[in-house]
This record gives structure tokens, sequence and C-alpha cells, in this order.
């Protein structure tokens, strides 16, 4: 049994001397912890900006194999401070989603005469102009060079979207009108930008370049951001003159015999003419399951060799009283968690290791549950309770200290010191192998979306949504 006693605790002993305050002012909640109980570790989240490296692990990623966690979770977990820091004398995990940012990359109904944050670029044509129309504006008419790049039209660069996330889906939508000749057409581009670097660029116009016509026609397409995102997007739409069939014959050209079909019979014309409006862009991120728009954070306290001294960091322990003072988060498809896995996972797979889940909220904001897991008993077969609170009450509404008291026959599973299930290791060899009889390390972390929960409504789930952890303790039993 591990014996690394904090010093972040006062008392080694708690003796029943009475009930012991949680020196924090958001809850009128007094839990008294067992006169039986001896500290082994804690942490009371009161110090630093994020959680201690020397007791905390931050877990990144979608999991193995980019499986949601083998929960089919759909956010992606960070060590971003937006996503985890310790802040006014709690540990917060924090849910975001960059849908909730939308209106940041939107321009759409400009005011006529202005092209609303847009910047006109000219770089091939001398005369390019930008001028407006009586409903829309952004319209840019005149010639293209023959065999010049493509032309700029207007563009808008850093669009925020937010935190701009790498390999992230985004949809982008706009309308065009307008009207063009001699192979002139359209090309929009979205750029992702990195810093000190070129960017990424990604023609979006899947079915090839937009010949305008007389009539607003709405596009839409889906790209996704590169690798290394760091220094925002841009939407930028160019005109350029296409290649002609062969006796197509452009301005210049000789359509006659011989077959020439522009200038010096390359099949480019000299010179096109577009004229464009476009308005109701909108660039949106995606919101779905694990396309990187939703991110949160799970830590953890696994043992690991963590300096070339074979120094330990971390906590694992076998047996004691496991305790953590939360307040939940609320919302659709939000999935809270104090919990346990084997230390042992790395050589014995889940459901082998063992699991104890202390707390976690799945729909109903007044209900928490409790459940084992192990060979025969596990998922959707685990050995579960549940707790509610009384009248209208809701876990948002104020902090809870949820607990489990695990001994070598029996675990005991309270809610601000109420018992309301009691498991003996009889109730388990039942169902099959008893399999708490090693050491545990504790897991804190906020999902959103997977197997258990419904799906979040992106229009209607508050986010960010934040889960406050006052303290997490560790006891054993007094000799």
């Amino acid at each position: 049994m591990n014996r690394n006693v904090t010093t972040l605790y006062a008392l080694a002993v708690i003796l029943a001397v009475g009930p012991l305050d949680t020196g924090c002012e958001s809850s009128n909640e007094i839990v008294e912890p067992p006169a039986q109980w001896v500290l082994t570790r804690s942490d009371e989240f009161d110090s630093g900006t994020s959680p201690s490296f020397e007791l905390w692990t931050i877990e990144t990623g979608y999991g193995p194999d980019d499986s949601g966690w083998g929960n089919n979770e759909w956010q992606l977990y960070t060590d971003r401070p937006e996503n985890v820091r310790v802040e006014g004398g709690n540990l917060v995990i924090s849910a975001q989603s960059e849908c909730r940012r939308v209106e940041l990359a939107k321009n759409g109904g400009f005011e006529t005469g202005t092209l609303d944050g847009w910047t006109l670029s000219c770089e091939v044509n001398e005369t390019c102009a930008a001028t407006t129309d009586e409903a829309r504006t952004g319209d840019w008419s005149g010639n293209v060079a023959a065999g010049a790049e493509a032309n700029p039209l207007i563009k808008q660069e850093g669009i925020g979207i937010g935190i701009v996330l790498p390999n992230t889906k985004v949809t982008v939508g706009f309308a065009l009108k307008g009207s063009a000749t001699d192979g002139g057409q359209v090309v929009a581009e979205f750029l992702s930008e990195v810093d000190g670097g070129d960017p990424s660029k990604t023609e979006i116009l899947s079915g090839g370049p937009l010949v305008p016509s007389d009539e607003w026609v709405n596009y839409s397409y889906t790209v996704t951001t590169g690798d290394d995102v760091s220094g925002g997007v841009t939407l930028q739409l160019k005109t350029e003159c296409r290649e002609v069939e062969n006796g197509a014959g452009g301005a210049g050209g000789n359509g006659g015999a011989g077959g020439n079909g522009g200038a010096g019979g390359n099949g480019e014309p000299e010179s096109c003419t577009v004229n464009v409006y476009f308005d109701d862009v909108t660039i949106e991120p995606s919101c779905g399951e694990r396309d990187g728009s939703i991110t949160s954070a799970r830590i953890k306290t696994q043992v690991y060799d963590c300096d070339g001294d074979d120094k330990k960091c971390g906590f694992e322990q076998e047996n004691g009283r496991f305790e953590a003072r939360i307040k939940l988060p609320e919302g659709r498809g939000l999935w809270p968690a104090f919990w346990m896995l084997g230390g042992n996972i790395d050589e014995v797979p889940w459901p082998g290791c063992g699991e104890i889940d202390v707390m976690e909220n799945f729909v109903l904001p007044e209900v928490v549950s409790s459940a084992l897991h192990g060979p025969g008993y596990s998922g959707a077969e685990a050995i579960s309770s549940e707790f509610s609170l009384p009248d209208d009450e809701i876990f948002a509404d104020d902090f809870h200290v949820f607990a489990v008291e695990w001994d070598p026959g029996r675990f005991t599973f309270s809610v601000d010191s109420q018992v309301y299930r009691i498991i003996p290791s009889s109730e388990v060899s039942g169902r099959g192998d008893w399999v708490f009889d090693h050491e545990f390390f504790v897991l804190l972390n906020l999902a959103v979306g997977g197997n258990p929960v419904p799906d979040p409504d992106l229009s209607g789930t508050s986010f960010p949504a934040e889960m406050l952890v006052d303290y997490v303790r560790i006891f054993e039993r007094a000799q």
C-alpha cells in the first residue's frame, strides 16, 4: 500500500472533535469524515494554475484507436487551460464547444457601400474595382489577363472561429450571382494559416470552379483545417480565365481552321470578363462526434516514472476512503465522473483490472450513480446504484461530497455522508471475479456524449460547462 503522505492537509489523523469545515463558502454542507480514517493523500487545489504534475497526469486525444474512450464519446480531451486549470481554490474542468462561436465567423447582409471587414486585392489586373449593388455588396468586375494566376477577388483574413483547432471540419457557405464571358469563372479557397509559415490552401469547390449566373445560388462545402493551425483561417474568392476548347476562340483567338483556341493556340483566352456579387458568407465549425469541435479534460493519478532517478509521480492505493467535493454542470449530453481504475490496467485490460465509479451523472440533473465493473459485471451489466436529491434540488446548484469506503470485503457509497448503497463481496462473487485486491488510481473527467448519455443538444446545451472540484482526499483506516 502506498504511504505517500501529503503535506497539503494539516492533520494526519481525523479526530472526532466535531464537524470538518470544508473551507469553501460556496456551500453550507458540512461533512464529518469518520474518526477511524487517516489521511494518506489529498489535493486541495489551492495553489498554482494547473493540476500538480507530481500527482496528476492530463490525458489527451480521443482514447485508444480514437474510439471515444471506448464509449463513443464526442469530446477531444486537451491539456489547454481553457479545458483544465486551477482557479479560485478549485480544479476547473471545462467542456467547450467551438460551435458556440459561430457569430465571430459570419458576414451576412453586407451594408450597402462597404465590404464590412473584407479586403479587396487586385494583384494581376490594374483596373480592379469594388462596386456595390442596392441589395448586395462585394461586386468585382473587370478583365483577367490570359495565362495569369487566379486574380484575387476579395478575402477576409484571420476569420475568428473561436479557438481554431487542427484537423477540424468547417462548413463554408456563400451566395453568388453574376455573369462571365470568354471562360471567366470563380474559384473559392479556404486557407488554414500557420504562424511563421505558408498557409495550407484547400480549393473548396469539389465540383470545380463556378461560372456565375444571373440568379443567386447558395453554395456550401465542408473542409478540414490542417495539422498545425495557429494563425486563423482565411476565405478568399478569386476570378480566373479557364481554358477553352480548341476552336472556341476567345478574344483575339483564331477559331477557324487550325483550331487555335486562344492566345498562342494554347487553349487560353487572352482575357475574360467576370462580374460577381456575393453575400451570406458563413464559416461554421462542424459539431459532431470526434471532429475537434467539442473539447474537455480528463486527469488521473496513475503512477509513472517522472524523472531519470526512478522517481514515482501519481498515487495509487488499495482499500480506503476516497472522496471528492464537486459541483457538477448541468446540460444534455454532459457526463461528469469521479472514478477509479486498477493500477494494473496496462497488464490486465479492462474490465479485468476493475473499475470503481464513485460518482457519475448521466441524464437527470438530480441523480448520480455509482458502480463496480469487473469480469462478468461490466458496462451495462455493472453492479450499480443511484442517489437522488430531494425536492427540486439538482447537483449543479451546490457542491456535494461524493465518497466510497472500500474495505477488503465490501464497498460503501455515500453522498454528503448519506450512505445509499453497500455492496458486499458476496454479491460481486455471485456475478463474477472479485478483482478489487490491488491498488487503484483516481480519475476526474467531463465527457460529452457517448453510449450511456443522450447526444448533446448543440443549440441548447450550454457551453462552456464547468465541473468544479474543491478537493480530492484519500484515507486509510487507522490501525
